[in-house]
């Protein structure tokens, strides 16, 4: 005769609640953690996209100055510079005492940085419109999440150093400009006065005709 043990329901019931309960309580807790997790991922995209727009405006703003310094005035001062060049080399041929080289120096010296100046504008407004054109996609893809979290990071990083480094880049070509300009006007009246030193005490009627800046 087999004997069997009877397990009162309440007993029963007692004893299988410990591991249902453990169970809903780790699913709660991993749900839980993955709220909390997304949550803080999707507000440190948020953080990026935002430090990736002001950045974009920043960066706009320093290449709207740079590309709205008068063109008109930097053609003139780099006709001026290539006339007088012209000039001084088929012209003075005699020697020159060390102040006129020293100047004279100076003239191209100031010369040949509006002229490396004009083409580094080019070249910084096309890399600026790069620039802009991958941060609205990263700022796209940060908001989509078609793009995995990790390499988001990435290029996050890249385009962010890019876009500063432009920028500082671009306040250095703005002082760079005004300051050979500057020298450039104030070296033309010394190369002037040696060339008329040479002439008969007027200026040649090549000179005469260039723009004034």
């Amino acid at each position: 005769m087999k004997s069997s043990v009877k397990i009162d329901p309440a007993v029963e019931g007692n004893l299988s609640f410990p591991i249902s309960g453990i169970f809903r309580t780790v699913i709660f807790v991993l749900l839980l953690s993955f709220f909390f997790i997304s949550c803080g991922k999707s507000e440190e995209e948020e953080k990026q996209i935002h430090s990736l727009d002001s950045l974009s405006g920043a960066l706009n703003t320093k290449l709207q100055e740079l590309n709205q310094l008068d063109t008109g005035l930097l053609k003139k001062a780099i006709d001026k510079f290539e006339n007088y060049r012209v000039f001084i080399k088929e012209n003075v041929n005699d020697t020159l005492t060390k102040e006129e080289g020293d100047q004279l120096q100076k003239f191209y010296h100031c010369g040949k940085n509006l002229i490396s100046f004009k083409e580094n504008r080019s070249a910084m407004l096309a890399r600026g419109s790069l620039i802009n054109s991958q941060l609205k996609k990263l700022m796209l893809d940060l908001g989509n999440g078609s793009v995995e979290y990790e390499k988001t990071q990435v290029y996050f990083l890249q385009e962010r150093k890019g876009a500063e480094e432009l920028i500082r880049n671009c306040f250095g070509q703005q002082q760079a400009f005004q300051s050979a300009l500057q020298d450039f006007r104030s070296s033309i009246s010394n190369v002037e006065a040696m060339i008329m030193k040479r002439n008969a005490g007027q200026l040649p009627k090549i000179i005469q005709e260039t723009n004034s800046i």
